[in-house]
């Protein structure tokens, strides 16, 4: 979403509507309707719950490599000793006032605490995050977790499951269109819910991409 959706306008985004297109995709009736668009609502915010800390943490991640980077610089230049008794005389004050060598631990300090990973603030995202997420937020990608999780969604409605135990999809070897059951649900889903990529919809082949991916068990960073 180009604006973080918060669950009352997705609520409005999955309406009845949205899900006769969710189904009309599928070509299969699910065991319950509002129990599918229950557990499409949690995921959805979920995966936007996540992609708005990613970014919240990308910034201030950008900030603290910048503050790393400006300390090694100005640590650099410290090392140039007439340059340092240049800054003691200017300064006026005794030699012993001003320690060349505490500045620079305190320098190399500040380098390796903006320099460490940050942790994820678990107790933001707890409320809103399932169980298997906290781990994709420090180790893949969201996407990837929202594909993954949606297959879970797809197979354990009790009239899609035919429909999931043949082949997920199938690429054409002429054109290579992606085609199957669960990547026209998925499509659907992620268009219906207005997630993107970028501003543009995800194409099937990054859906496939996301599935296969999700389902080794080696998430993209």
């Amino acid at each position: 979403m180009s604006q973080h959706a918060s669950v009352n306008q997705m609520d409005r985004l999955l309406d009845a509507a949205a899900m006769d297109r969710i189904i009309a995709a599928v070509g299969a009736e699910p065991a319950n309707r509002e129990n599918l668009r229950r557990r499409l609502l949690r995921l959805g915010t979920s995966y936007e719950a996540a992609i708005l800390w990613r970014q919240t943490n990308k910034s201030l991640r950008e900030r603290l490599d910048q503050i790393a980077r400006t300390a090694e610089r100005l640590r650099t230049q410290l090392d140039d000793e007439r340059a340092w008794l240049e800054i003691q005389a200017n300064d006026g004050l005794p030699d012993d006032k001003l320690d060349l060598r505490e500045i620079g631990g305190l320098l190399d300090r500040v380098i390796d605490a903006a320099s460490k990973p940050l942790p994820t603030d678990m107790p933001v995202l707890a409320p809103i995050a399932p169980v298997g997420q906290e781990q994709h937020l420090q180790e893949g990608s969201s996407f990837e977790w929202l594909i993954g999780e949606l297959g879970k969604l797809f197979k354990d409605e009790m009239l899609f499951k035919q429909l999931f135990s043949r082949q997920k999809y199938t690429k054409d070897p002429v054109d290579g269109e992606i085609k199957g059951a669960f990547i026209d649900f998925v499509d659907t889903v992620l268009r219906e819910l207005s997630i993107t990529n970028k501003g543009q919809p995800y194409t099937r082949a990054a859906i496939a991409s996301a599935l296969t991916l999700a389902n080794s068990g080696k998430p993209r960073r």
